[in-house]
């Protein structure tokens, strides 16, 4: 499922918010939980959903019910103040992530401007190792 921020979450029929980041475990490369608030962006007033209770249905994310996650150690946030760098060149910010079973990302979603095309990167290709950024392609690999 494709989690792009600022897309609208839904619960019981009803808009509760915008998607404003997901929390991430670096180590097994899993989104933990999604981040939402009524602004779409992150804050006191943000809240947070585990990934088993979210599902996708065409542009707006729709809650469910989970049961309660444990914490990671040290996740890492993720919104749109991530810088995205393709090949050693600055190339946006994030601008979502695409998740497979049991929250396993699959693959990175950047934007250079809001009117540029978004750009999708295999999770396969990207590095996590600097703070602040996701990096992709040639330079990802020499950055370890």
């Amino acid at each position: 499922m494709k989690l792009l921020f600022g897309s609208q979450v839904r619960s019981g029929g009803r808009r509760i918010g915008y998607l404003a980041g997901a929390e991430i475990d670096a180590s097994s490369r899993r989104v933990t939980k999604i981040i939402f608030s009524g602004d779409g962006k992150l804050g006191s007033h943000a809240q947070t959903r585990s990934i088993d209770a979210v599902r996708v249905d065409g542009s707006h994310i729709i809650m469910g019910d989970a049961a309660p996650t444990t914490a990671t150690a040290e996740p890492l946030l993720w919104s749109s103040a991530i810088r995205f760098v393709r090949d050693g060149r600055d190339a946006g910010h994030l601008a979502g992530v695409v998740v497979g079973d049991k929250g396993a990302i699959e693959s990175v979603v950047g934007r250079h401007h809001w009117w540029s095309g978004r750009a999708e990167v295999p999770a396969s290709a990207i590095d996590l190792s600097r703070p602040g950024e996701v990096r992709a392609g040639k330079a990802a690999s020499q950055a370890a």
